[in-house]
């Protein structure tokens, strides 16, 4: 039982609205040591998929914020969380944390990202998204 795969697998799965099974997948996070990094955030995904905001932000603590931020692609899954609790704030930060890491993948996020669709028209991220177009539009290989 590989904590990282059973992340995954529910991320994706709460992308596709499958809370259920969103919840199936995450039934033994709790029973999982609780030092094991991907099992305490998938204990917070699961807190979000319960519907227990409270809970949620009292697991992403500090050291689990702090180990997320250090690629753009985890930050983007940070982002996502927060996203999903409705904290929009941390949302950009992280948001801006991923992309100054070098995620500027535009497309995922002003279209097909539907945690973000809820930050629309909010200055700060429509600021970040034209700085995210120019970074992808200009992007040389």
């Amino acid at each position: 039982e590989n904590p990282l795969f059973r992340f995954g697998w529910a991320y994706y799965l709460t992308y596709a609205g499958r809370t259920g099974d969103v919840l199936s997948a995450l039934e033994p996070v709790d029973s999982a040591s609780p030092s094991v990094f991907w099992s305490q955030v998938s204990r917070v995904l699961k807190r979000i998929a319960q519907g227990d905001r409270e809970e949620a932000m009292a697991l992403l603590t500090e050291d689990i914020v702090t180990a997320l931020r250090i690629d753009g692609l985890m930050s983007c899954y940070l982002a996502t969380m927060y996203a999903m609790l409705d904290d929009h704030d941390n949302t950009i930060d992280a948001l801006e944390n991923a992309v100054d890491l070098g995620f500027i993948n535009y497309p995922y996020l002003s279209q097909h990202d539907r945690f973000l669709r809820r930050l629309r028209g909010n200055e700060r991220m429509e600021k970040l998204l034209e700085r995210v177009k120019h970074e992808w539009e200009n992007l040389e290989l």
